[in-house]
């Protein structure tokens, strides 16, 4: 998994010179992939039937949409979106390699140095990154999907 997050960052380096921007673009850029995958599977793969049902009770197809396919798709959705996150939180560190400032400071100098505390910090303070980043995402998902009509499978 970190041959493309520094293929990604490398060109984004090569395109937009080394800096912030750059990397920030590379990490929208890997962030992209999980969100898009787990999107297409969520609507590729909703019930059949309560669509069926919402078209026989007279929505159309903004209100099936709204109401049917996207509370079905959600839990997908911020499945993949929490992937995506958690993701850009351990390719963090490695954006220090294109310049810009970050824990990456920290992890590659204290490896440089052979400073065992430092690259510990550096390492436990992303991976509590990630942790927070999860739990956030976890309770925002737990508030914002439907317990309605999503299906248990």
């Amino acid at each position: 998994m970190a041959i493309p997050t520094l293929a990604v960052l490398a060109l984004s380096m090569l395109f937009f010179d080394i800096g912030f921007f750059s990397a920030w673009l590379a990490l929208v850029l890997i962030s992209l992939m999980p969100i898009a995958r787990n999107t297409f599977n969520a609507f590729n793969n909703l019930d059949p039937s309560q669509i069926e049902a919402a078209k026989g009770i007279g929505m159309n197809n903004f209100q099936i949409f709204f109401l049917v396919e996207l509370p079905q798709a959600l839990p997908l959705v911020f499945s993949g979106i929490r992937a995506g996150l958690i993701f850009n939180v351990g390719s963090l560190p490695l954006i220090f390699l294109i310049g810009a400032e970050g824990l990456g400071e920290i992890i590659f100098i204290g490896l440089r140095l052979d400073d065992f505390a430092q690259v510990l910090i550096g390492s436990s303070l992303t991976a509590l990154m990630a942790v927070a980043v999860d739990i956030i995402i976890h309770v925002f998902s737990f508030y914002a999907i439907s317990k309605g009509i999503t299906r248990i499978n």
